[in-house]
């Protein structure tokens, strides 16, 4: 998301209403961006810290991560282990831009929580290729 329609920093962020209100100033300057325009080397260290942040919290099969570059440093802000996978979201979008329709990452996701399941549970090696 770009904020940088917003001169005041208090005002660069993603409210109830930036998100559900078609008539408010912060839904319509708010700028969804995907992918995100960042170098290689910006691409790289975002990865990175995500990748850390979802392991240092424990997430598994999924999570959003809410990350913000402010002159040159990348800050996490919040991580949801539990977000919204609605066909309009962010992680929707996101999963979609990576190449997942949105019916490939439900199944994902699915499979994923199966896989665990202590007797029901998906073993061995032609299913873990699904996933490589």
């Amino acid at each position: 998301m770009d904020f940088t329609a917003f001169q005041n920093i208090r005002d660069r962020l993603c409210t109830f209403e930036s998100k559900f209100d078609p008539q408010s100033i912060s839904y319509n300057l708010i700028e969804m961006r995907l992918p995100a325009p960042l170098s290689q080397d910006e691409q790289r260290q975002i990865e990175s810290i995500a990748i850390s942040a979802y392991c240092a919290v424990g997430c598994r099969d999924y999570a959003r991560l809410d990350i913000r570059l402010r002159d040159g440093i990348f800050y996490v802000l919040d991580i949801n282990p539990n977000a919204d996978i609605s066909p309009d979201t962010s992680l929707a979008m996101a999963a979609e831009v990576a190449g997942l329709s949105y019916g490939h990452l439900a199944s994902l996701l699915i499979n994923l929580a199966a896989e665990r399941h202590p007797k029901f549970g998906l073993h061995g090696e032609k299913h873990k290729k699904v996933f490589s």
